[in-house]
Order: structure tokens, then C-alpha cells, then sequence
């Protein structure tokens, strides 16, 4: 099992990735505000779908093996990412929130995890993904 460790410089930059990859502009279709029925982090054949899964998909995690029944528990009072039911966050001690899936291990700082839990809020809520990164890195200081 490969373990990743990622901060807060290291997961803006994959969050504007994705940004540069979909456009600033874009808005995730599942998100109800834009007419679907809720975000996800992958469809069924393992494609990235929303802001996180990108993420996620950019440090190797195959969305197709991850959990897809687990849940997003986090740690130090930090809210859960909202409507993703696929992958299986864990505690791992007061330093971060752990992914497992697949054959990756992926810990991600607790700032970077707040990046990423601003980001998904923002476009779970039908915020364009530039305006989303640009929030999340506002809120957290990147």
C-alpha cells in the first residue's frame, strides 16, 4: 500500500488543476442547483466527476476500486464532505483526515482537508469551480 501525505500548498495546486482542466467557470451537473440529483466523487466506469474526485484521481486513487460504500469521517470537529457516500475517510491521529482506497493511502493535512471540504461545499451549492478553489484558499490562508 502507497501512502501519500499532501498539505495545503500541495492540494491547491491540485484543486486548480482541476479548475484549469474543467474551466473556471464549470459547474458540476450533478450538483442540484444545476438540475442533477447530487455529486459524486466518480461514475461507475471511474472517471472523476466532482471537484474531489479529481483530486483524488490526480495522486493515483483509482475511483473504480475505492469503497464506494464507506463514509467521510474526519477529525477535530471538521464537518463531513456532504453528499459523497464513495471512499472511506478515517482519523489518523490530530494531523489530518486519512483516504483509503484501492491500493492508495492519500492523508491530507488538516488544512488541505479543509481546502477540500470548502471546495466540495461550495460546489456541491452550484458555485463555479474557480469561485470554489478561490473561497476555499481564501478561507483557509493559501
Amino acid at each position: 500500500m502507497t501512502k501519500t501525505v499532501l498539505d495545503a500548498k500541495a492540494t491547491s495546486e491540485l484543486l486548480n488543476r482541476a479548475v484549469a482542466e474543467k474551466g473556471f467557470e464549470y459547474r458540476d451537473p450533478n450538483s442540484p442547483t444545476a438540475g442533477g440529483t447530487g455529486c459524486k466523487y466518480a461514475d461507475n466506469e471511474g472517471n472523476p466527476l466532482c471537484i474531489v474526485g479529481h483530486v483524488l484521481h490526480y495522486v493515483g486513487v483509482d475511483l473504480l476500486k475505492a469503497d464506494l460504500t464507506g463514509s467521510v469521517e474526519v477529525i477535530i470537529d471538521l464537518p463531513m464532505v456532504p453528499d459523497h457516500e464513495q471512499g472511506d475517510m478515517t482519523p489518523t491521529g490530530a494531523n489530518g483526515v486519512l483516504w483509503q482506497g484501492g491500493d492508495k493511502d492519500i492523508e491530507f493535512t488538516v488544512d488541505a482537508f479543509r481546502l477540500l471540504e470548502i471546495a466540495q461545499t461550495e460546489q456541491d451549492g452550484g458555485t463555479f469551480w474557480g469561485p470554489a478553489v478561490e473561497v476555499a484558499e481564501k478561507e483557509v490562508g493559501v
